[in-house]
């Protein structure tokens, strides 16, 4: 369970990091206008010796300058739109798991946080948790969804399959899943 000094750090390094993105993609463009006008200006400087040398450099440095701006812009608004989760699983009602439903319910209770509304049963490896959207085989889900492995159901203890889920929901705790508001995730191995 993370510590009182954990906690409250992790909704600031959202709040670090993003505008960190975007003064990173902001000094990109402007690197790219100033490079670009630094190279058009060495092409008018060569044009009056070489015309068309002159203006393949201006051409060259005025395109590769606005690519930089608009690959800039592009990351800017793409960052911005937030992609579902794929993952490849199904999602697992209570009625037809009742007694993982039950594990869950008693861990979640001993955190001290609310069960997640989502369990999804992943055909790989992947164990986590996530407030964003999440598109399985058969649902598109929204809210608070834990994910657990079918392969490792088959060899975790009930004892280890508790710890897991301990670990899983803890970030609900934490506020570990504020990212996935944030970050883009395009899917899960």
């Amino acid at each position: 369970m993370p510590s009182k000094h954990e906690t409250p750090l992790r909704p600031l390094v959202v709040l670090v990091f993003l505008p960190g993105l975007y003064l990173v993609l902001l000094l990109v463009a402007a690197l790219s206008l100033f490079l670009g006008a630094e190279g058009i200006r060495l092409g008018i400087s060569i044009m009056r010796h070489a015309p068309v040398m002159g203006l393949t450099v201006s051409v060259s440095c005025g395109m590769a300058a606005g690519g930089g701006v608009y690959s800039a812009v592009v990351a800017a608004v793409q960052s911005l739109k937030a992609r579902p989760i794929r993952v490849m699983a199904l999602k697992v009602g209570r009625q037809n798991a009742a007694g993982i439903w039950d594990l869950i319910a008693k861990v979640s209770r001993r955190l001290k946080t609310p069960a997640p509304r989502n369990l999804i049963l992943e055909f790989g490896g992947a164990i986590f948790v996530t407030d964003g959207v999440v598109n399985t085989f058969d649902a598109t889900l929204t809210g608070r969804t834990l994910c657990i492995s079918a392969p490792l159901l088959r060899v975790l203890t009930p004892a280890e399959l508790e710890s897991v889920l301990a670990h899983e929901l803890a970030h609900f705790t934490g506020d570990d899943t504020i990212y996935s508001h944030y970050i883009k995730v395009q899917s899960v191995p």
